[in-house]
């Protein structure tokens, strides 16, 4: 049970770490089309597309600890119910 909890923590830990990178990725490719390349066509791309993916991003982590089996997930459902009477 132990050994669950630890690869749960690992990935939730990676994911995380996957989401972060990503984002600075796209915040250096933002930098690169607004400043130094000025191709406002390609900036507007990244543009949108930064704006979607960073709440993607921002709630990957989340939805992933909700639906891994772990302390986290039966805490959650166990104050569910007790919430919606």
């Amino acid at each position: 049970n132990s050994l669950i909890q630890e690869y749960s923590y690992f990935f939730i830990s990676l994911a995380i770490f996957f989401s972060q990178s990503l984002s600075i990725l796209i915040l250096i490719f933002y930098f690169y089309f607004y400043v130094i390349s000025l191709n406002i066509r390609a900036f507007l791309i990244v543009f949108n597309l930064m704006l979607y993916t960073s709440d993607i991003f921002s709630l990957s982590p989340g939805i992933y600890t909700l639906i891994v089996p772990g302390p986290i997930r039966r805490k959650c459902l166990s104050t569910l119910p007790n919430c919606m009477r």
